[in-house]
Parts: structure tokens; sequence; C-alpha cells
């Protein structure tokens, strides 16, 4: 047995994520099931074994999900991949109502960062002819990692990342027309 087994975990991080660049009449049945195969139901795999294993040890723990400011606002050619992040949001909240009525000492957190500087585009299929960008501007990965510790040693619920997520998410709720014209603009 391993130092590592014998001493066990408590926070738990699920970032699986596939990009798509193309616009929805020109992505494939195959390309939906796939996106959703490894970004949504890579995030609800790891959060099962992670609670399975939270479970048994009945101490404080931190799962921590990653979503997107597309699971608030969806950006044209990358609806499949805004639809994966909504389903990852959706998931994560009624995993934490569930765990909240266990009354477990679990924290489920959901992390959606606005762009950040990473190589993603340089990896996401298209079907563009060319890479895409992520709006707005684009925050460095060290920005997230903060984020991650931050929710790993304090309970919260949701953590916006960079100013696009915090002014999307109240967007959003006060004027979701305005989010969509800006979307298509």
């Amino acid at each position: 047995m391993t130092e590592l087994s014998r001493a066990g975990f408590d926070t738990w991080v699920n970032d699986a994520g596939v990009g798509l660049i193309a616009t929805v009449d020109k992505t494939s049945t195959e390309d939906h099931q796939q996106i959703f195969q490894t970004n949504y139901f890579g995030v609800v795999h790891g959060s099962i074994a992670a609670v399975r294993y939270f479970r048994r040890k009945r101490e404080p723990a931190a799962l921590i999900n990653f979503g997107s400011v597309v699971s608030d606002m969806p950006i044209p050619l990358s609806v499949a991949y805004s639809a994966t992040k909504h389903a990852i949001k959706g998931f994560t909240d009624g995993l934490r109502n569930e765990l909240m009525q266990e009354e477990l000492p679990i924290s489920v957190t959901l992390i959606k960062p606005s762009a950040i500087d990473t190589r993603f585009f340089d990896h996401a299929k298209t079907e563009m002819g060319g890479m895409g960008k992520a709006p707005g501007p684009h925050y460095a990965p060290e920005v997230v990692a903060a984020a991650i510790i931050n929710a790993a040693q304090h309970q919260k619920r949701d953590f916006p990342v960079g100013a696009t997520a915090v002014f999307t998410a109240a967007a959003e709720q006060v004027a979701p027309e305005f989010v969509d014209k800006q979307q298509s603009s």
C-alpha cells in the first residue's frame, strides 16, 4: 500500500474538458456525444467516485467541479461545449443538495472561469476552418489555481473566476435579453 493510499485525500477536482468550434448545424451527433462523454460524464464519474470515498471517511472534504462562464452565457460556435457546462452546473447543484440532505461534511463548489490563457483552442476540434478565441479578457491560469485552493479551504457554492464571469452571472439574472444580444453581436 502506498503512502498516498494510506493517507487518503480530502479534496477532489474534476476538470475534464474538450472543445468544439462549430455551428450547431455542423456539429454531428457523434461530436455531441463525444463532448458530453468527456466534459459532462467525466465530471459525473469523478464526482461519484469522490463522494463514495468521502462518504466512507465521514470527514470534512471538498469536491470542486469545473463549469464555465458559458454555463450562464452560451457563446456562438460553442453551443455543444456550453451545453455540457450547463449540464455540469445542474449536476453539481443537484449533487450539492443531495449531500446537504445527508448532512455530510462535503462542500461542493462549481468553479466558473472566464476565458483563461491556455492552449485550449489549440486542441479544440473545429469545423470552422480555423481556431476560435474566447471573447473578453483572458486570465492567467494561476488565477484559476488560486480559486481551486480557495474553494478547497473555504466552503463556496459557486466561484466565478474573472470579471466576465462575475458580470455575466449578475447580468444573466437581471437582464438575460441584454446578455443574449451581447453574445450575438
